[in-house]
């Protein structure tokens, strides 16, 4: 099948969720002997990354600091632009993984029996949070914008998603979540997988990070209720304490500072996501504080891969992946207490910890391989393919 992909961002230098899976899943569909190219940002550059076709476009070379406020507008005028172009006419699928994508359906009309969306958007599944207005400084004109820009780019989503035929979900509360805005639509359930580049990560003889946090440094991730719960942690006794990502990181730290445990952590900004995978072998225990339905935590799941034990909040998909005490503990959102005691409890009981980390590698490496994953996506292609 000859299959293009569309990434507002680049799949190689930009490491964000939806753009790791789209590359992953490019190179592993390539393996099963389908030509694949991805459409995203660039100047018009063509390179081939492990037999993937990467076509950059300067269409898709959007300012991100207009992304939110203007990208709607955009999407509609261009949509069209895309849908006439050769390589998706000559396309058997055209799918878009990056939740922005999906707002060039003006285009995608054209295409509408080959067009696929895999679904795990912030916007689509908790409508009433205004997630990019907590990244923005409270002026009060740009603030405004921001929730403006927010709502309309979400009525547009929604709309867009109301209009689709196909769509893969990450989790079935992603999915159950889409049918209540369009019941006709035809779904398969695939979750995230890991590059197999990971592989080459043997596990130490050792780990000497007691507590791992990987994720955005935002409110909804809940960060700071993590940072509370390491308080009542750090009380009885000192424990080696990670965090790594970005966003509002001087917050944060000021938070810790406040709380009397910034000794105890070391806050690492950034990270690649080829580096990341070095913080998880080294790890005992990963903890997941999110207060928003996470659709599929891509670092649970990395977290697990990596024979990691892991407390996680109970919210979204997360209960799809991780199995309450066989894999770690699932816990309330906005809990600090109860992170308190799952993390006292996997870093005080080596063995119950030792188990839930193989129990939960074992369980990663057959759910969320990218072979396994690029396969469940070649059945869904050609089942839209036969009509």
């Amino acid at each position: 099948m000859n299959i293009v992909f569309v990434s507002l961002r680049s799949t190689v230098s930009y490491l964000g969720g939806a753009e790791i899976l789209t590359q992953v899943i490019a190179e592993s569909l390539v393996r099963l002997g389908h030509h694949v190219t991805i459409y995203t940002a660039g100047l018009g550059r063509v390179s081939h990354v492990r037999g993937v076709r990467i076509q950059e476009t300067p269409l898709l070379s959007f300012p991100m600091r207009f992304r939110t406020t203007l990208m709607p507008l955009y999407a509609l005028c261009f949509g069209p632009v895309f849908a006439a172009n050769a390589d998706f006419q000559a396309a058997d699928i055209v799918h878009a993984i990056d939740s922005d994508a999906i707002m060039l359906m003006s285009g995608w009309i054209f295409l509408k029996n080959r067009f696929v969306v895999t679904i795990q958007d912030y916007t689509l599944i908790w409508p009433t949070k205004d997630f990019y207005t907590e990244s923005v400084e409270r002026h009060p004109i740009r603030a405004l914008m921001s929730v403006w820009a927010t709502r309309f780019r979400k009525r547009v989503k929604q709309g867009a998603v109301r209009r689709l035929q196909f769509a893969v979900c990450v989790s079935a509360f992603v999915a159950n979540e889409v049918r209540k805005a369009n019941p006709d639509i035809t779904l398969s359930i695939i979750g995230n997988c890991i590059s197999p580049l990971w592989k080459k990560h043997s596990l130490p003889k050792k780990r000497d990070i007691d507590i791992l946090y990987v994720g955005k440094l935002m409110p909804y991730k809940g960060v700071d209720v993590l940072l509370r719960a390491l308080a009542i942690l750090l009380r009885d006794r000192i424990y080696r304490v990670v965090i790594v990502g970005e966003g509002l990181g001087e917050r944060y730290a000021n938070l810790a500072i406040k709380l009397g445990i910034a000794q105890n952590i070391t806050f690492t900004g950034p990270l690649s996501h080829a580096h990341i995978p070095t913080y998880y072998v080294r790890s005992k225990v990963v903890v997941s504080p999110s207060i928003w339905p996470e659709p599929c935590g891509r670092s649970i799941i990395e977290a697990m891969w990596m024979g990691c034990a892991v407390v996680a909040t109970n919210v979204g998909g997360t209960p799809e992946s991780l199995i309450d005490g066989s894999h770690g503990y699932l816990v309330p959102p906005s809990a600090p207490k109860a992170i308190a005691q799952a993390c006292r409890t996997l870093l005080t009981e080596d063995k119950t910890r030792e188990r839930f980390g193989k129990q939960a590698a074992h369980y990663a490496h057959k759910q969320y391989s990218s072979d396994r994953i690029a396969k469940e996506y070649d059945r869904f292609y050609a089942l839209i393919k036969s009509g």
